[in-house]
């Protein structure tokens, strides 16, 4: 196997090089999203397949405080489901498929709740090194914000500018 870096504003790839690319659970963690999504564009043949499946904020205006936690996790990075679907359509993606699975994460959390106790215990370790209010106010600002899951699968218009 050839194993190769990168990372998602800087993909080590040809241009028109895939048919297909998959995120899974990692745009929500990337830096500068828009960039990473024209690298993907790049990256995929005219006609290729983007598919995506993420955390998203059912009030988005409530995930911008997440943004400076100190928590590592795909839920500091919770999408604006509206503003991503504009992205994608302003490069050039058709949006064939989106589905809210957000009964996936319920599912996840109550795993959580039964293997650690509570949310804020489980977010209480996640934060690491931080204090346990760290986790907790974190846990709080998450159900603030309403988290869901997605599943978004796009094609790249071969016909874009």
């Amino acid at each position: 196997a050839r194993f190769l870096s990168g990372t998602g504003d800087f993909l080590p790839f040809e241009n028109d090089s895939f048919d297909f690319v998959l995120a899974e659970c990692t745009l929500s963690l990337m830096n500068d999203i828009g960039k990473t999504l024209r690298e993907v564009r790049r990256v995929l043949n005219n006609g290729g397949w983007f598919a995506i499946t993420d955390v998203y904020a059912k009030k988005p205006d409530e995930a911008e405080t997440l943004r400076s936690s100190p928590v590592v996790s795909c839920m500091r990075g919770l999408h604006d489901l509206e503003k991503l679907q504009k992205n994608l359509t302003d490069l050039g993606f058709h949006i064939c498929i989106l589905e809210d699975c957000s009964d996936l994460l319920k599912e996840l959390m109550v795993k959580i709740i039964f293997q650690f106790g509570s949310m804020d215990v489980f977010w209480n370790k996640a934060a690491g090194s931080q204090t346990c209010e760290t986790g907790t106010l974190f846990h709080q600002k998450i159900k603030q914000c309403k988290p869901g899951y997605f599943l978004m699968i796009c094609r790249k218009d071969e016909y874009y500018g």
